[in-house]
């Protein structure tokens, strides 16, 4: 188990503002339900790490439609999403 799996709470670690805990959360290949979680608590804590990791989510091969939707949700609301498909197709 990874270090973060003990207290999974994401709203704990989004309260706390702890943008690594978050973004290891969205990379971890554990379960699902805490990606996409985690995603949506980087949407909410509004840091501009969380775009990257983010981006990464999308270009995975095996991402659940689930959390290629709450991914793209949030750079969407970061104001993000634009800029990224312009880069993506320029």
């Amino acid at each position: 188990m990874a270090w973060w799996s003990r207290s999974t709470d994401i709203p704990k670690l989004k309260a706390r503002r702890n943008v690594e805990g978050l973004i290891t959360a969205l990379k971890s290949g554990e379960s699902n339900v805490i990606r996409v979680e985690a995603a949506r608590a980087l949407g909410e804590v509004k840091d501009p790490q969380a775009v990257s990791a983010l981006v990464d989510v999308l270009g995975e091969r095996c991402v659940t439609q689930t959390l290629t939707l709450e991914a793209i949700q949030t750079l969407r609301e970061k104001g993000k999403l634009l800029s990224i498909l312009r880069a993506g197709l320029g």
